[in-house]
């Protein structure tokens, strides 16, 4: 039952954040989830509604977890993606959503202390014409935070941080931060992604973690600039 209170409080922890950074504004939004129902504290009993944001017929959400499954066509979804938005060139669009991940989740890390276990079913793509590509996260209840970092930063999340049921999420360190980047991220859904590219044939492994390095260090490069201590 704890989940479903601190999911909503990462919620409002994320959707602060954003209001204070244009940056991450521009990049992900997160489902609605201030509702849900346990029955004392059994685990196996209770359930959560989960709103997500209005969507046009024009636009598109896809979990990254479907990013491999295979399409109509029998071509995976990243191909149909990029034949839809990137005019077919797979490499721009994978690089596109490279980018973005990055450039989301070191942000939060670096700049405010949050480390997301947002994998590929809790990490979501939105597609919109004319729009450049955003992320949308759902079901954050078990991010590690840094609450030194992220308080001194965004003094108006304290009392959301306080009200936190599990102390497992809250750290005091870097370490944890970066393994929960480095696990999720980093390992599941970017080299995953890139490794399941190279299985099918769609390029060469090394090609792939040539454009994830550059991209990283694109991002990296770019907090520095901001005067964010990378």
């Amino acid at each position: 039952p704890n989940t479903l209170y601190d999911g909503y409080s990462i919620q409002q922890i994320l959707e602060d954040t954003a209001d204070n950074d244009q940056a991450l504004s521009e990049q992900f939004t997160v489902t609605d989830e201030p509702s849900g129902l346990h029955v004392g504290d059994l685990p196996w009993l209770g359930c959560i509604l989960r709103r997500f944001p209005a969507l046009t017929d024009q636009q598109k959400v896809l979990p990254v977890a479907s990013l491999l499954a295979e399409g109509p066509d029998g071509r995976c979804v990243a191909q149909l993606m990029a034949d839809a938005y990137a005019g077919g060139d797979l490499q721009a669009w994978v690089r596109r959503y490279v980018a973005l991940t990055l450039s989301v989740h070191l942000r939060l890390w670096l700049d405010y202390g949050i480390a997301l276990e947002s994998n590929q079913q809790n990490s979501m793509l939105v597609h919109s014409p004319g729009q450049a590509l955003r992320l949308l996260f759902k079901d954050n209840d078990a991010p590690r935070l840094w609450p030194a970092r992220l308080c001194s930063r965004l003094p108006s999340v304290a009392a959301t941080v306080a009200r936190l049921r599990d102390q497992r999420i809250l750290v005091d360190n870097e370490t944890p931060l970066l393994q929960m980047f480095t696990t999720i991220t980093l390992q599941l859904n970017l080299a995953v992604i890139l490794e399941g590219l190279s299985a099918r044939g769609l390029g060469q492994i090394t090609d792939w973690y040539q454009l994830l390095r550059g991209e990283l260090l694109k991002v990296l490069d770019q907090l520095d600039g901001e005067g964010i201590d990378t």
